[in-house]
């Protein structure tokens, strides 16, 4: 368990859903590949992150991820995220998941 002065993040969102608290945030590292999530009941003590997306080798981006929302719609929850082009510029891909854990 970590505690909410604990998490180093940038750009945090959170997800309220079913008496818990999830938290979405990059970690500002330029060639990051993944987004973490931090579960929690009270916003004060968080479970150990797990990995929610991966962007893979043969994507369309180079990495740099940032700025990810998570909002439910219609059962399913949809993962909102800035990334770096390899052409330097940014672009949004939106995933799909059926739990706000990916």
């Amino acid at each position: 368990m970590k505690k909410t002065e604990e998490i180093r993040i940038r750009d945090p969102f959170i997800l309220a859903h079913d008496g818990y608290y999830y938290l979405y945030g990059t970690i500002g590292e330029p060639k990051a590949r993944e987004l973490y999530v931090h579960k929690s009941r009270d916003l004060e003590n968080w479970e150990e992150p797990s990995v929610i997306y991966t962007l893979s080798d043969d994507s369309w981006a180079e990495g740099q991820l940032w700025a990810p929302e998570v909002h439910e719609y219609r059962g399913r929850f949809y993962l909102f995220l800035s990334i770096k082009e390899k052409n330097g510029l940014r672009g949004t891909e939106i995933s799909m998941a059926t739990t706000p854990g990916g």
